[in-house]
């Protein structure tokens, strides 16, 4: 399962202003809270920030964003972090110096969903399928379409998703056909779901195991009872 926080943009303010007379440099000492979604309200904390400081993130796709100002001190800051904002470290350069906080600050998707697959494991004879039942969930409004994929899978083994994407409160079926030749093994699969969240990639995974055997031949017996009665 990923962890869809550590997705990182480093916080690098760009700091205008004027110095302090002595040349004493612009720092950066902490910042809160230390991650969230797009729209998250950031304080800066630290000394020398001048008059008019500025932050600066990477965009994504390239380029730079400077997100305003919401409130600012010689000490203190604030901003929001935008939409768009990159999960690659940002820089900001200006005449009077600038600042890059220690630690970096995790963007975390809006929204987020898990899912669950069942059974937990499954046995495939040698030329007939097994089906896993795949839903997906949510806590917080995900609301968008995420794509199924599967990994772990034997080669010759065939792998079919019906549908092949899923929303919150919705199940997909996985059927998996064995050819006639199939080696007899057990594999551990992997299912995955995949969505773009804030510009953010998100994926959760589902572990389930397949075990391929062979078909058997059982004979079948059957008991013949004299009738007393029999008329010849």
């Amino acid at each position: 399962m990923v962890n869809v926080a550590d997705v990182q943009v480093v916080i690098n303010a760009a700091l205008t202003g004027s110095c302090s007379a002595d040349g004493t440099s612009i720092t950066v000492t902490s910042f809160s809270p230390k991650s969230g979604p797009i729209g998250t309200l950031v304080a800066v904390a630290g000394s020398n920030f001048g008059t008019a400081p500025q932050i600066q993130l990477s965009q994504l796709g390239g380029g730079s964003l400077s997100p305003p100002v919401s409130s600012s001190s010689a000490t203190s800051l604030s901003f929001v972090v935008p939409a768009g904002a990159a999960n690659r470290p940002a820089h900001g350069d200006t005449s009077s110096g600038n600042a890059t906080s220690s630690s970096p600050f995790t963007v975390t998707p809006s929204t987020a969903f898990t899912i669950s697959a069942g059974p937990a494991s499954a046995t495939v004879m040698q030329g007939q399928s097994a089906a896993y039942v795949v839903s997906l969930a949510t806590t917080n409004g995900f609301n968008q379409l995420a794509q199924l994929s599967l990994t772990g899978v034997p080669a010759g083994i065939t792998a079919v998703f019906k549908p092949p994407a899923l929303s919150a409160g919705q199940t997909s079926v996985l059927t998996l056909t064995a050819p006639t030749g199939q080696t007899v093994a057990t594999s551990n699969l992997s299912i995955s779901a995949g969505a773009t969240i804030d510009g953010l990639a998100v994926t959760q995974s589902a572990s389930v195991s397949l075990a391929v055997a062979a078909p058997t031949t059982s004979l079948l017996g059957r008991t013949v009872v004299t009738d007393a009665l029999e008329t010849r």
